[in-house]
């Protein structure tokens, strides 16, 4: 059996959290066809999660489960056999980390400031505010109504009182009560 060459450049590419690429050149191939197998394993075990064979040493591996670091090995195989694998550590990323010690320092409150309670405030902040303005508007004619007019009309005058005689009043006391009347002596 001729022994094949060993890969040149073995590259992990295009890694993601449920993905990664695979690509490599050729080594020498000992005169016959060959094909490449690539096996993909859960660390620590040798549990098989994908296993391709391709005509050329490219592949791309998806349906992993993110944050592990698995092996692959490839494999360059021909009619003689197969060759020594190449071992290449094939992380996936991880999850983003929810920030959890921000919050617990935190202390948070009870009340949560949702959509619709938002535009309920601002109807209420709305109808406040036009209270405020219509009453500001009220006051202000009210104050205008309580100064003093330039010319008043006299309040209605009482009735007169009869005289001690009890005669009517006169004429003209009647439309000038502050004029007293003389009594008259016979001398005109």
């Amino acid at each position: 059996m001729l022994r094949r060459q060993k890969y040149q450049v073995l590259h992990l590419s295009n890694s993601s959290k449920v993905s990664f690429s695979i690509r490599c050149q050729e080594g020498f191939n000992g005169g016959l066809p060959q094909s490449f197998l690539l096996e993909v394993t859960e660390p620590g075990s040798s549990k098989i999660v994908w296993n391709m064979t391709s005509a050329v040493p490219r592949w791309t591996v998806f349906g992993l489960q993110p944050g592990i670091n698995y092996e692959a090995l490839v494999y360059s195989v021909n009619g003689k056999g197969r060759s020594e694998p190449m071992v290449l550590q094939a992380p996936t990323m991880r999850l983003p980390e929810k920030q959890l010690t921000a919050e617990r320092e935190r202390p948070r409150s009870g009340f949560k400031m949702t959509p619709v309670l938002t535009v309920v405030s601002g109807v209420v902040g709305s109808l406040f505010l036009v209270a405020c303005l219509v009453a500001g508007l009220l006051r202000l004619q009210c104050s205008r109504d309580d100064r003093p007019r330039a010319k008043a009309d006299p309040p209605p005058a009482k009735p007169l009182a009869s005289s001690p005689k009890g005669d009517p009043p006169s004429e003209p006391d009647e439309r000038n009560p502050d004029i007293i009347p003389q009594p008259n002596s016979g001398e005109d």
